[in-house]
Protein backbone atom coordinates (compact mmCIF):
# COMPACT_ATOMS: atom_id res chain seq x y z
CA UNK A 1 0.00 0.00 0.00
CA UNK A 2 1.47 3.35 -1.14
CA UNK A 3 0.95 6.58 0.84
CA UNK A 4 -2.13 8.18 0.22
CA UNK A 5 -0.74 11.60 0.45
CA UNK A 6 1.52 10.74 -2.43
CA UNK A 7 -1.28 9.68 -4.78
CA UNK A 8 -3.32 12.92 -4.29
CA UNK A 9 -1.07 15.68 -3.24
CA UNK A 10 2.31 15.09 -4.06
CA UNK A 11 4.78 13.27 -1.76
CA UNK A 12 4.09 13.03 1.87
CA UNK A 13 6.44 15.39 4.22
CA UNK A 14 7.33 12.98 7.34
CA UNK A 15 9.31 14.76 10.40
CA UNK A 16 11.45 12.39 12.26
CA UNK A 17 12.88 13.60 15.69
CA UNK A 18 15.23 11.38 17.11
CA UNK A 19 18.05 12.11 19.00
CA UNK A 20 20.68 9.11 17.92
CA UNK A 21 22.35 9.37 14.37
CA UNK A 22 22.21 5.87 14.00
CA UNK A 23 18.30 5.99 13.97
CA UNK A 24 17.82 8.56 12.10
CA UNK A 25 20.12 6.93 9.39
CA UNK A 26 18.18 3.18 9.75
CA UNK A 27 14.76 5.62 9.22
CA UNK A 28 16.20 6.99 6.21
CA UNK A 29 17.23 3.49 4.56
CA UNK A 30 14.02 2.16 5.69
CA UNK A 31 12.25 5.26 3.10
CA UNK A 32 14.66 5.19 1.05
CA UNK A 33 12.84 4.09 -2.00
CA UNK A 34 9.30 5.57 -0.79
CA UNK A 35 8.06 9.11 -2.30
CA UNK A 36 7.98 10.59 1.12
CA UNK A 37 10.19 13.11 2.00
CA UNK A 38 11.74 12.98 5.30
CA UNK A 39 12.80 16.01 7.57
CA UNK A 40 14.92 15.05 10.63
CA UNK A 41 15.58 16.96 14.48
CA UNK A 42 17.86 15.90 16.25
CA UNK A 43 16.18 16.67 19.80
CA UNK A 44 11.88 17.46 20.68
CA UNK A 45 12.66 21.67 20.95
CA UNK A 46 14.23 21.16 17.11
CA UNK A 47 11.39 19.30 16.20
CA UNK A 48 8.89 22.07 17.56
CA UNK A 49 10.43 24.74 15.49
CA UNK A 50 10.45 22.97 12.56
CA UNK A 51 6.93 21.55 12.76
CA UNK A 52 5.68 25.31 13.71
CA UNK A 53 7.14 26.52 10.58
CA UNK A 54 5.82 23.78 7.75
CA UNK A 55 3.30 21.52 7.11
CA UNK A 56 3.88 17.88 7.80
CA UNK A 57 1.85 14.62 6.94
CA UNK A 58 3.17 12.54 9.75
CA UNK A 59 5.79 12.79 12.45
CA UNK A 60 7.63 10.17 13.84
CA UNK A 61 9.14 10.77 17.19
CA UNK A 62 11.37 8.87 20.04
CA UNK A 63 10.13 9.55 23.36
CA UNK A 64 13.27 9.70 24.98
CA UNK A 65 15.05 12.64 24.04
CA UNK A 66 17.04 15.53 25.62
CA UNK A 67 15.78 19.03 26.29
CA UNK A 68 12.15 17.61 25.62
CA UNK A 69 10.86 14.49 25.64
CA UNK A 70 8.57 12.73 22.75
CA UNK A 71 5.31 12.98 25.24
CA UNK A 72 6.32 16.90 25.13
CA UNK A 73 6.37 17.21 21.50
CA UNK A 74 3.61 15.31 20.69
CA UNK A 75 1.44 17.81 23.57
CA UNK A 76 3.18 20.88 21.72
CA UNK A 77 1.98 19.45 18.44
CA UNK A 78 -1.97 18.93 19.93
CA UNK A 79 -1.75 22.19 20.84
CA UNK A 80 -1.68 23.73 17.23
CA UNK A 81 -2.77 20.46 15.37
CA UNK A 82 -5.75 18.06 16.69
CA UNK A 83 -5.07 15.68 13.06
CA UNK A 84 -1.57 15.44 11.84
CA UNK A 85 -0.73 11.99 12.59
CA UNK A 86 2.12 11.21 15.59
CA UNK A 87 3.88 7.65 16.02
CA UNK A 88 5.99 7.54 19.06
CA UNK A 89 8.56 5.10 19.38
CA UNK A 90 10.81 3.76 22.45
CA UNK A 91 13.57 1.73 23.86
CA UNK A 92 11.79 1.47 27.54
CA UNK A 93 8.49 0.48 27.04
CA UNK A 94 5.83 1.00 29.84
CA UNK A 95 2.21 0.99 30.70
CA UNK A 96 2.27 4.55 31.78
CA UNK A 97 3.85 5.87 28.92
CA UNK A 98 1.86 3.94 26.74
CA UNK A 99 -1.10 5.15 28.44
CA UNK A 100 0.00 8.81 28.23
CA UNK A 101 0.62 8.57 24.57
CA UNK A 102 -2.85 7.75 23.72
CA UNK A 103 -4.41 10.09 26.13
CA UNK A 104 -2.84 13.03 24.35
CA UNK A 105 -3.74 11.67 21.18
CA UNK A 106 -0.56 9.19 19.54
CA UNK A 107 -1.75 6.99 16.70
CA UNK A 108 0.43 4.51 17.74
CA UNK A 109 3.10 3.13 19.79
CA UNK A 110 6.01 1.23 18.42
CA UNK A 111 9.01 -0.24 20.45
CA UNK A 112 12.45 -0.98 19.59
CA UNK A 113 14.64 -1.98 18.22
CA UNK A 114 12.36 -1.09 14.75
CA UNK A 115 11.61 -3.81 12.71
CA UNK A 116 11.34 -1.97 8.97
CA UNK A 117 8.32 -3.96 8.18
CA UNK A 118 6.27 -2.36 11.07
CA UNK A 119 7.44 1.20 11.05
CA UNK A 120 6.62 1.22 7.08
CA UNK A 121 3.32 -0.65 7.56
CA UNK A 122 2.26 1.93 10.48
CA UNK A 123 3.48 4.91 8.60
CA UNK A 124 1.54 4.25 5.53
CA UNK A 125 -1.51 3.59 7.84
CA UNK A 126 -1.01 7.04 9.44
CA UNK A 127 -0.73 8.53 6.19
CA UNK A 128 -4.10 7.36 4.88
CA UNK A 129 -5.77 7.87 8.31
CA UNK A 130 -4.29 11.75 7.88
CA UNK A 131 -5.22 11.79 4.67
CA UNK A 132 -8.83 10.26 5.54
CA UNK A 133 -9.43 12.80 8.24
CA UNK A 134 -8.69 15.79 5.67
CA UNK A 135 -11.28 14.76 3.66
CA UNK A 136 -13.75 14.44 6.60
CA UNK A 137 -12.82 18.28 7.71
CA UNK A 138 -13.18 19.30 4.18
CA UNK A 139 -16.65 17.24 3.99
CA UNK A 140 -17.78 18.78 7.20
CA UNK A 141 -17.11 22.38 6.16
CA UNK A 142 -19.04 21.71 3.17
CA UNK A 143 -21.99 20.62 4.98
CA UNK A 144 -23.60 22.62 7.27
CA UNK A 145 -25.53 21.42 10.75
CA UNK A 146 -28.78 21.20 10.94
CA UNK A 147 -31.13 24.03 13.30
CA UNK A 148 -31.34 23.30 16.68
CA UNK A 149 -34.85 21.74 17.48
CA UNK A 150 -37.01 23.97 19.57
CA UNK A 151 -37.59 23.17 23.68
CA UNK A 152 -39.60 20.83 24.61
CA UNK A 153 -41.15 19.72 27.95
CA UNK A 154 -40.67 16.43 30.21
CA UNK A 155 -43.93 15.08 28.93
CA UNK A 156 -43.21 15.41 25.39
CA UNK A 157 -40.22 13.54 25.45
CA UNK A 158 -42.01 10.85 27.49
CA UNK A 159 -44.37 10.63 25.05
CA UNK A 160 -41.50 10.27 22.19
CA UNK A 161 -40.37 7.81 24.57
CA UNK A 162 -43.31 5.46 24.78
CA UNK A 163 -43.81 5.87 21.26
CA UNK A 164 -40.54 5.06 20.05
CA UNK A 165 -40.40 2.40 17.27
CA UNK A 166 -38.49 1.42 13.81
CA UNK A 167 -38.88 1.54 10.46
CA UNK A 168 -36.17 0.06 8.12
CA UNK A 169 -34.79 1.15 5.35
CA UNK A 170 -32.15 -1.28 2.89
CA UNK A 171 -28.34 -1.39 2.03
CA UNK A 172 -27.51 -2.88 -0.91
CA UNK A 173 -24.98 -4.29 -3.26
CA UNK A 174 -25.08 -2.64 -6.80
CA UNK A 175 -24.78 -3.58 -9.39
CA UNK A 176 -25.36 -7.04 -7.57
CA UNK A 177 -28.74 -6.56 -6.46
CA UNK A 178 -28.39 -7.94 -3.20
CA UNK A 179 -29.66 -6.73 0.05
CA UNK A 180 -26.87 -7.02 2.43
CA UNK A 181 -28.18 -5.36 5.24
CA UNK A 182 -30.91 -2.64 6.92
CA UNK A 183 -30.67 -0.31 9.08
CA UNK A 184 -33.27 0.35 12.06
CA UNK A 185 -34.26 4.20 12.14
CA UNK A 186 -35.44 5.59 15.36
CA UNK A 187 -38.80 7.25 14.58
CA UNK A 188 -41.86 7.84 17.52
CA UNK A 189 -45.18 9.21 17.29
CA UNK A 190 -44.96 12.01 19.24
CA UNK A 191 -46.23 15.62 17.29
CA UNK A 192 -43.22 17.89 16.63
CA UNK A 193 -40.71 15.19 16.82
CA UNK A 194 -40.31 14.79 12.98
CA UNK A 195 -36.70 13.04 12.80
CA UNK A 196 -34.23 11.46 14.43
CA UNK A 197 -32.31 14.23 14.83
CA UNK A 198 -34.67 16.78 16.93
CA UNK A 199 -35.42 13.36 19.08
CA UNK A 200 -31.61 13.07 19.77
CA UNK A 201 -31.05 16.64 20.25
CA UNK A 202 -34.39 16.77 22.93
CA UNK A 203 -33.24 13.91 24.50
CA UNK A 204 -29.78 15.21 25.10
CA UNK A 205 -31.15 18.32 26.51
CA UNK A 206 -33.46 16.63 29.05
CA UNK A 207 -31.51 13.50 30.14
CA UNK A 208 -32.79 11.11 28.00
CA UNK A 209 -30.41 9.58 26.26
CA UNK A 210 -30.14 5.97 28.07
CA UNK A 211 -34.25 6.00 27.56
CA UNK A 212 -34.00 6.32 24.14
CA UNK A 213 -31.02 4.44 23.29
CA UNK A 214 -32.27 1.03 25.41
CA UNK A 215 -35.73 1.26 24.38
CA UNK A 216 -34.82 1.77 20.30
CA UNK A 217 -32.07 -1.53 21.44
CA UNK A 218 -35.11 -3.65 22.01
CA UNK A 219 -37.81 -2.61 19.15
CA UNK A 220 -34.89 -2.44 16.29
CA UNK A 221 -34.43 -5.94 16.59
CA UNK A 222 -38.28 -7.10 16.50
CA UNK A 223 -38.74 -7.79 13.29
CA UNK A 224 -34.94 -9.53 12.86
CA UNK A 225 -34.40 -11.80 16.20
CA UNK A 226 -36.02 -14.94 14.43
CA UNK A 227 -34.86 -14.65 11.24
CA UNK A 228 -31.53 -15.07 9.08
CA UNK A 229 -30.42 -12.88 6.03
CA UNK A 230 -29.12 -9.71 6.28
CA UNK A 231 -27.27 -7.30 8.94
CA UNK A 232 -29.09 -5.00 11.28
CA UNK A 233 -27.56 -1.84 11.47
CA UNK A 234 -28.42 0.14 14.85
CA UNK A 235 -27.25 3.72 15.88
CA UNK A 236 -25.31 4.72 18.79
CA UNK A 237 -24.47 7.82 20.66
CA UNK A 238 -21.93 8.45 23.20
CA UNK A 239 -23.78 8.21 25.95
CA UNK A 240 -25.10 4.72 25.00
CA UNK A 241 -21.73 3.30 25.64
CA UNK A 242 -21.70 4.34 28.97
CA UNK A 243 -24.80 2.54 29.43
CA UNK A 244 -23.92 -1.28 31.29
CA UNK A 245 -26.81 -2.93 29.47
CA UNK A 246 -25.42 -2.38 26.13
CA UNK A 247 -22.83 -4.77 27.19
CA UNK A 248 -25.25 -7.68 28.84
CA UNK A 249 -24.52 -10.88 26.99
CA UNK A 250 -27.59 -12.06 27.37
CA UNK A 251 -29.59 -9.23 25.59
CA UNK A 252 -32.00 -9.97 22.63
CA UNK A 253 -29.20 -7.86 20.55
CA UNK A 254 -26.08 -9.79 22.19
CA UNK A 255 -27.80 -13.05 20.71
CA UNK A 256 -27.75 -12.14 17.20
CA UNK A 257 -24.30 -10.04 17.64
CA UNK A 258 -22.53 -11.13 14.30
CA UNK A 259 -25.85 -9.86 12.25
CA UNK A 260 -25.63 -6.47 13.87
CA UNK A 261 -23.56 -3.34 13.11
CA UNK A 262 -23.48 -0.25 15.84
CA UNK A 263 -23.15 3.08 14.08
CA UNK A 264 -21.20 5.65 16.11
CA UNK A 265 -22.59 9.13 14.36
CA UNK A 266 -19.96 11.72 13.61
CA UNK A 267 -22.06 14.50 14.65
CA UNK A 268 -21.40 14.35 18.74
CA UNK A 269 -17.96 14.21 20.62
CA UNK A 270 -16.81 11.07 22.24
CA UNK A 271 -14.64 13.14 24.97
CA UNK A 272 -16.80 12.12 27.44
CA UNK A 273 -16.37 7.74 26.57
CA UNK A 274 -12.62 7.60 28.31
CA UNK A 275 -12.37 3.99 27.85
CA UNK A 276 -13.52 4.06 24.28
CA UNK A 277 -11.40 1.73 23.47
CA UNK A 278 -12.44 -1.02 25.92
CA UNK A 279 -15.67 -0.69 25.28
CA UNK A 280 -15.42 -1.10 21.62
CA UNK A 281 -13.30 -3.76 22.39
CA UNK A 282 -15.85 -5.51 24.66
CA UNK A 283 -18.75 -4.96 22.24
CA UNK A 284 -16.48 -6.73 19.20
CA UNK A 285 -15.85 -9.50 21.75
CA UNK A 286 -19.95 -10.21 21.74
CA UNK A 287 -19.54 -10.27 18.17
CA UNK A 288 -20.66 -6.76 16.64
CA UNK A 289 -19.13 -5.05 14.29
CA UNK A 290 -18.66 -1.15 14.40
CA UNK A 291 -19.22 1.82 11.35
CA UNK A 292 -18.86 5.48 11.68
CA UNK A 293 -21.81 7.23 10.55
CA UNK A 294 -22.29 10.93 8.85
CA UNK A 295 -19.46 11.03 7.71
CA UNK A 296 -19.41 14.63 6.30
CA UNK A 297 -22.10 15.63 8.63
CA UNK A 298 -19.21 16.35 11.56
CA UNK A 299 -15.77 15.48 12.74
CA UNK A 300 -15.06 13.55 16.08
CA UNK A 301 -10.99 13.59 15.31
CA UNK A 302 -8.15 11.73 13.85
CA UNK A 303 -7.69 10.09 17.41
CA UNK A 304 -11.22 9.08 18.07
CA UNK A 305 -11.57 7.95 14.29
CA UNK A 306 -8.60 5.86 15.04
CA UNK A 307 -9.77 4.61 18.24
CA UNK A 308 -12.69 3.50 17.19
CA UNK A 309 -11.15 1.48 14.03
CA UNK A 310 -14.37 0.73 12.45
CA UNK A 311 -15.55 -1.91 9.36
CA UNK A 312 -17.64 0.75 7.81
CA UNK A 313 -17.69 4.65 7.33
CA UNK A 314 -21.38 5.83 5.83
CA UNK A 315 -21.09 8.62 3.61
CA UNK A 316 -23.62 11.58 4.96
CA UNK A 317 -26.54 12.41 2.95
CA UNK A 318 -25.58 16.14 2.16
CA UNK A 319 -22.33 14.73 0.60
CA UNK A 320 -24.49 12.66 -1.83
CA UNK A 321 -27.66 14.61 -2.80
CA UNK A 322 -27.02 16.04 -6.30
CA UNK A 323 -23.48 14.49 -6.35
CA UNK A 324 -23.34 14.48 -10.27
CA UNK A 325 -23.43 18.49 -10.53
CA UNK A 326 -20.36 19.11 -7.79
CA UNK A 327 -16.97 18.29 -9.11
CA UNK A 328 -16.19 19.73 -5.76
CA UNK A 329 -17.89 17.12 -4.16
CA UNK A 330 -16.84 13.76 -6.39
CA UNK A 331 -13.36 14.57 -5.86
CA UNK A 332 -13.92 14.45 -2.26
CA UNK A 333 -16.11 11.29 -2.28
CA UNK A 334 -13.53 9.56 -4.95
CA UNK A 335 -10.45 10.41 -1.95
CA UNK A 336 -12.69 9.07 1.00
CA UNK A 337 -13.39 5.53 -0.88
CA UNK A 338 -10.27 4.95 -1.92
CA UNK A 339 -8.69 5.71 1.42
CA UNK A 340 -11.19 3.67 2.87
CA UNK A 341 -10.14 0.85 0.26
CA UNK A 342 -6.49 1.30 1.26
CA UNK A 343 -7.20 0.85 4.98
CA UNK A 344 -10.08 -2.12 4.45
CA UNK A 345 -12.77 0.37 5.67
CA UNK A 346 -16.02 -0.58 3.65
CA UNK A 347 -18.05 2.78 2.43
CA UNK A 348 -21.74 2.88 2.15
CA UNK A 349 -23.41 6.07 0.12
CA UNK A 350 -26.18 7.09 2.23
CA UNK A 351 -29.28 9.18 0.81
CA UNK A 352 -28.81 8.00 -3.06
CA UNK A 353 -32.52 9.24 -4.14
CA UNK A 354 -31.23 9.53 -8.11
CA UNK A 355 -29.70 7.15 -11.04
CA UNK A 356 -27.22 9.88 -11.83
CA UNK A 357 -26.13 9.98 -8.23
CA UNK A 358 -25.79 5.97 -7.80
CA UNK A 359 -23.81 6.55 -11.90
CA UNK A 360 -21.50 8.56 -9.80
CA UNK A 361 -20.62 6.88 -6.65
CA UNK A 362 -20.12 3.45 -8.79
CA UNK A 363 -17.72 5.20 -10.61
CA UNK A 364 -16.05 6.70 -7.76
CA UNK A 365 -15.47 2.73 -6.60
CA UNK A 366 -18.55 2.90 -3.71
CA UNK A 367 -20.90 -0.31 -4.14
CA UNK A 368 -22.79 -0.14 -0.87
CA UNK A 369 -25.90 2.33 -0.99
CA UNK A 370 -29.43 3.12 0.98
CA UNK A 371 -31.73 5.53 -0.24
CA UNK A 372 -34.89 6.35 -1.44
CA UNK A 373 -33.62 4.80 -4.80
CA UNK A 374 -34.19 1.40 -3.35
CA UNK A 375 -36.63 1.86 -0.69
CA UNK A 376 -37.96 4.28 1.34
CA UNK A 377 -38.06 3.17 5.07
CA UNK A 378 -41.22 1.01 6.60
CA UNK A 379 -41.89 -0.32 9.59
CA UNK A 380 -41.27 -3.31 8.48
CA UNK A 381 -38.05 -4.47 6.72
CA UNK A 382 -39.20 -3.30 2.60
CA UNK A 383 -38.59 -5.21 -0.53
CA UNK A 384 -36.38 -3.32 -3.23
CA UNK A 385 -37.23 -1.61 -6.28
CA UNK A 386 -33.92 -2.00 -8.37
CA UNK A 387 -33.64 1.04 -11.14
CA UNK A 388 -32.68 -0.03 -14.46
CA UNK A 389 -28.92 -1.14 -15.17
Amino acid sequence: MGAESDTEHGPARVLVADDEPLIRRSIARIFRKEPIELVFACDGREAIEIFAGSKFDAVITDIRMPLLSGIELLKAIRDVDQNVPVILTTGAPSVSSALEALQHGALRYIEKPIRPADLTRTLHEALSLGHLADCRRRASDLCPPPPPPEAATDDCMSGAVDGLHAYYQPIVAWPERDVVAYEALARTHEPGVDSPDVLLELAKRLHRLDDIGRRMRVVAAESFESTLGPDLYINLHAADLLDPTLYDPGSVLSRMAPRVVFELTERCSYASVVDLRDRLARLRALGFRIAVDDVGAGYSGLATFSTIDPSYVKLDLSLVRDLHTSQVRQELVGSVVRTCRSLGIGVIAEGVEAVEELKVLCELGCGLFQGFLFARPAPKPPAVVWPAP
